[in-house]
């Protein structure tokens, strides 16, 4: 038979309201009743009704976390450290795929919200501002995480991808490269930081540039070998890839030794977010780190005030990315 409050309270006699001033560590209640309370929920097993919490503090102590694509390796490790620091901070992580589809990622912040979370993390990318411009006049406390939107203050935390891309292009050509590839995902915008680095160090030398776009989905970039072919096929002079995720590293690297070109010898790849993957190829490949658990935990910091406080002041932090050299870019 399930425990309820009624029998805690009268194994303790004493109201449910003391029981429930106990539970949610609010009112003034002598230290030896709490402390006999406390005893008695222990023995009887009992499990406070969460709704009946919410209803009381209107709060839920969950989270909601809007990702692209929970088999990406990139968003599984941002799911994961993002979880690791709910549970740190006693939130529960609840999750949805968006598919960087924005009708889907509106309707899953309705359902979320209608759900009762105390914020939202969102790692997909918004085109239109006003979704998140609606969220905080309706004072929900919300987290962009390794994405962003500029002229709006909002919680964000970052990688410098700028940096971090610039970084890997250097690399290429401290390599050696003058015909580097920029590989990127579809969606992703002509002026983002990302294809700006990679056009400012390629104009900086006076390079040949080559910029292409392929489905980055976990589902797609296997399956997709056209794509992956064409790379190839219009570009067969490139002795460089950049491309802007791991995945797609992975998907070049796989197409290049279909093709048995040699790697790094006549063709050097630099991926990005150094997932677990990279280090699972042949050659292992290079890329830029992002500190997803750092990033992470800094993020539920200011989310976690901005919950306790829907005055507080939207933060930004920018983190700093580190080049992991590997051998798919260097003889090592």
């Amino acid at each position: 038979m399930k425990i309820t409050i009624y029998d805690v309270a009268k194994k303790a006699n004493v109201s449910t309201a003391t029981v429930s001033k106990v539970i949610n560590e609010t009112g003034k209640i002598s230290e030896a009743t709490r402390e006999k309370v406390k005893a008695i929920i222990n023995e009887l097993g009992y499990r406070p009704s969460l709704i009946a919490s919410a209803l009381m503090t209107k709060k839920t102590a969950t989270i909601g976390l809007l990702i692209p694509d929970i088999t990406n390796p990139y968003f599984s490790e941002v799911a994961r450290q993002i979880d690791d620091c709910c549970r740190n901070n006693d939130y529960s992580l609840t999750f949805c795929n968006t598919d960087n589809d924005e009708a889907k990622t509106s309707e899953y912040i309705d359902l979320l919200l209608q759900k009762g979370v105390d914020a939202l993390i969102i790692s997909a990318q918004i085109k239109d501002a006003s979704i998140i411009k609606n969220l905080l006049e309706q004072k929900v406390p919300v987290l962009l995480f390794a994405t962003s939107i500029s002229d709006l203050d909002v919680n964000t935390v970052i990688v410098d991808e700028y940096d971090g891309t610039a970084m890997a292009v250097e690399h290429l050509v401290s390599e050696g490269c003058e015909n580097i590839c920029f590989v990127g995902g579809k969606g992703i915008e002509r002026n983002s930081n990302k294809t700006r680095a990679y056009y400012d160090v390629t104009r900086k030398y006076g390079l040949k540039v080559c910029e292409m776009t392929i489905d980055q989905s976990n589902s797609a970039i296997l399956r997709n070998k056209e794509e992956l072919g064409a790379i190839f096929d219009l570009q067969p002079d490139m002795d460089g890839i950049f491309a802007c995720s791991d995945l797609a590293a992975i998907g070049v690297l796989k197409e290049a030794q279909k093709r048995e070109i040699k790697i790094p010898g006549a063709l050097k790849i630099v991926g990005f977010d150094n997932t677990m993957f990279t280090e699972l190829t042949t050659p292992e490949i290079s890329t830029v780190a992002q500190p997803i658990a750092d990033m992470a935990k800094q993020g539920l910091d200011i989310l976690v005030k901005n919950i306790n406080d829907l005055n507080f002041k939207p933060q930004k932090i920018i983190f700093t990315p580190k080049l992991i050299i590997r051998a798919s870019s260097a003889i090592l």
